[in-house]
C-alpha cells in the first residue's frame, strides 16, 4: 500500500490532504509525509510515531525471517484451499510483495509442483493463471497432513513482540496542549483536559460517562485521530489493513502461530 493510503486508513488525514500534498510534491518535490506536515494536515509528532509503527518490506525471502521452502509450501497450501489461481491472487493471500511472491511461483515451477497457463484477458504477468501438476497437488496434502496452517505470511515472533512494543499507549506523552488542539473547534472547559491527560499518560482504560448527547464519542475521536491514540476496539480490515504486511500470525520456532484460531496442529514446518 502507498504511504497516502496508509495514512488515510488509519485517520490520520484525509483523501483531500493526500491529494493536495501530492500535487505540492510535484510542483516543489521532497517526501509526501514532509508535504503533508508543511499543509498542516498532520503535525510532525504524529507523523514520525505512525512512521515507527510501520514494519519494513521484506525485500527478499530471506528478508522475511521464514525458510523459502516453508513460504512455498504454505504458498502452495493457500492455492490448494482456496482454489487460487493466478499471481495477484497469491499476493493477496500471502500479504508479501510481488517479487518475492514471483520468486516463489518460479521455485513451484522449477519443482513441478505448478504449470502456467497463460494469462487471460491482460497483459500483465501479475495475471498470469497457474494449475496444479499432479506432483504438485500430492506434494500440498502432504504439506497440509503436517501443519494445517494456511494464511498470511507470518512474520518471527521477535518482530510481531517488537511491533506490539512500539504500539503501547505508554510510549506517548499526552500533553495539555495536544489534547487542547485536538478539541479543534470543540467547546471543554480545561478540567476536563487536565483529568484525562493524567489518565491517558497512564496507558490505562478510560471509561467516560454521561447522558446521551454530552460530547463523549466526539471527545474521544477527536483525541484518537489528533493525538495518535487508539481506542480499544478491533481495526483488523483484512486486505484494508494498514499495514504493508499484516500481522495474523507470528513464528514460534517451525510452527506457524495463527492469532485468530484457537488450536494449530503442530508439526515441522509451515
Amino acid at each position: 500500500m502507498r504511504m497516502g493510503d496508509l495514512l488515510v486508513g488509519a485517520n490520520l488525514v484525509t483523501v483531500e490532504d493526500v491529494a493536495a500534498a501530492l500535487a505540492r510534491q510535484a510542483e516543489n518535490g521532497a517526501r509526501l509525509g514532509d508535504n503533508l506536515v508543511a499543509l498542516g494536515a498532520i503535525d510532525k509528532h504524529a507523523l514520525n510515531a505512525f512512521l515507527r509503527r510501520i514494519p519494513v518490506e521484506p525485500a527478499d525471502i530471506a528478508a522475511t525471517g521464514i525458510d523459502a521452502l516453508d513460504l512455498l509450501s504454505l504458498m502452495m497450501k493457500l492455492i490448494y484451499t482456496g482454489h487460487l489461481e493466478t499471481s495477484r491472487q497469491y499476493v493477496e493471500a500471502l500479504k508479501l510483495p510481488y517479487h518475492i511472491v514471483t520468486e516463489l511461483v518460479r521455485m513451484a515451477v522449477d519443482r513441478q509442483l505448478l504449470r502456467a497457463l497463460g494469462m487471460r484477458d491482460s497483459q500483465s504477468s501479475v495475471d498470469m493463471g497457474y494449475a496444479f501438476t499432479e506432483e504438485g497437488k500430492r506434494w500440498t496434502i502432504d504439506a497440509l497432513d503436517v501443519v494445517r496452517y494456511a494464511g498470511p505470511a507470518p512474520v518471527t515472533l521477535e518482530d510481531f513482540t517488537y511491533q506490539v512494543n512500539v504500539q503501547k499507549l505508554t510510549n506517548e506523552l499526552v500533553t495539555f496542549e495536544r489534547i487542547h488542539k485536538a478539541m479543534g473547534k470543540l467547546s471543554f472547559e480545561d478540567s476536563i483536559i487536565e483529568q484525562s491527560g493524567p489518565a491517558l499518560n497512564s496507558g490505562r482504560a478510560m471509561l467516560l460517562y454521561g447522558p446521551p448527547g454530552n460530547g463523549k464519542t466526539s471527545f474521544a475521536g477527536r483525541r484518537l485521530q489528533r493525538c495518535d491514540l487508539r481506542a480499544v476496539r478491533d481495526h483488523h480490515r483484512g486486505s484494508d489493513h494498514p499495514l504493508p504486511r499484516p500481522q495474523h500470525s507470528y513464528r514460534v520456532e517451525s510452527h506457524g502461530v495463527d492469532r485468530r484460531r484457537p488450536l494449530l496442529r503442530p508439526g515441522r514446518g509451515i
